[in-house]
């Protein structure tokens, strides 16, 4: 991973500088700023794909939707999602994890066909279903949640 991409996929989360605003009475980060700084760096085919998804998780803030799909983008990293998702998608891309913190609300979480070794425990337990299908799958993760070495992947 180039150290470009690093910092663009694993951004400061923290917000005690007073980058969060109070929005239904529940403080949340400053999205905005966020995701459009994250739109913006990236190279090439990436860079319009990233500009695809800031306009879907806009959407799905800006009208407090439940569902976000951000998959078949070619993305490799994701700024930090809308907590008040629920069901997201994110699957036939080439992430290799999820940006912390998770919305807190989530269910379901389709993440095939991605790049992903290993989940964070707390985004295992915290969902009632994963989908971790077609990724190259570390061995010592799975013996460690006992999951078979073979597809299909469904937690």
């Amino acid at each position: 991973m180039r150290l470009a991409e690093f910092v663009t996929c694993f951004p400061k989360q923290d917000f005690s500088d007073g980058n969060a605003v109070l929005r239904n009475s529940d403080w949340v980060p400053n999205y905005d700023g966020n995701w459009e700084c994250w739109s913006k760096e990236a190279w090439f085919e990436e860079k319009r794909n990233r500009q695809e998804a800031l306009k879907r998780i806009e959407d799905c803030y800006d009208y407090r939707q439940e569902v976000l799909d951000l998959s078949h983008l070619g993305l490799r990293c994701l700024p930090i999602l809308p907590h008040q998702v629920k069901f997201l998608d994110v699957s036939h891309n080439k992430l290799t994890g999820l940006p912390y913190p998770y919305p807190t609300k989530l269910i379901r979480v389709n993440l095939c066909n991605n790049n992903i070794k290993t989940v964070p425990r707390k985004l295992l337990y915290n969902v009632d279903e994963l989908i971790l299908t077609g990724n190259p799958l570390n061995k010592k993760f799975k013996k460690d949640i006992a999951l078979p070495d073979h597809d299909p992947c469904y937690i």
